[in-house]
């Protein structure tokens, strides 16, 4: 008789999860467990969106806890009114604490245009530069916009080529990363959620 006869994993959340590759997909939020330690999160983010008294914090713990399927959790949570995987995760929380999700969509409502959420920015950091790392981000949000969605606004495309020339010809500075989500910030009219995941990896090529 073996264990596994009688234990066995859950091939749905099996793999590690990737808030890049994972945004378009719904599955990550179907299969998310809202925990206390999740609500005191998005707690603590709902009233620093009252108050402004706070612009980053980190996420700290081993691997394996959970850190980046909640940061998919909370990029969810910040989308559009009409995105699916919005809906989901307003609804788990709302399960979860409605009081929570009312603060939350009155911040919402109140900072970006016509219900449009937050302008969200998911990136996977690797060895290499913050620097290189937030270009990369950029460029793929502005891509998923661009190339997936087929968004025809001047300004948008304009960007994505300005950076995407940026990067190609290695010529990508800090400044010019402010200057971006500057007039990205200006372009949709709201706040920018920037998630950077595996920081740690950024902070070894640093050391």
């Amino acid at each position: 008789m073996l264990l596994s006869d009688f234990i066995s994993p859950d091939t749905r959340v099996s793999r590690s999860v990737n808030i890049e590759r994972d945004t378009r997909t719904d599955s990550v939020i179907q299969n998310y467990k809202l925990t206390q330690k999740g609500l005191q999160i998005i707690e603590r983010f709902v009233s620093v969106l009252e108050t402004d008294s706070q612009t980053s914090w980190s996420l700290t713990g081993p691997y394996g806890m959970g850190k980046s399927s909640f940061l998919s959790f909370l990029i969810a949570l910040c989308g559009t009114h009409n995105d699916p995987k919005t809906i989901l995760a307003r609804d788990r929380l709302r399960l979860k604490n409605q009081r929570l999700l009312q603060r939350l969509l009155e911040q919402l409502n109140r900072r970006s245009a016509s219900s449009s959420g937050l302008f969200r920015i998911p990136i996977v950091s690797s060895y290499q530069s913050v620097t290189a790392s937030l270009a990369q981000g950029l460029l793929t949000a502005l891509y998923n916009l661009v190339e997936i969605d087929g968004s025809d606004d001047f300004r948008i495309n304009f960007e994505y080529g300005r950076l995407r020339d940026l990067i190609e010809r290695e010529r990508m500075e800090p400044q010019q990363i402010v200057r971006t989500i500057t007039s990205l910030r200006s372009l949709f009219n709201s706040p920018i959620l920037l998630a950077m995941d595996e920081f740690g990896k950024n902070l070894e090529f640093m050391a």
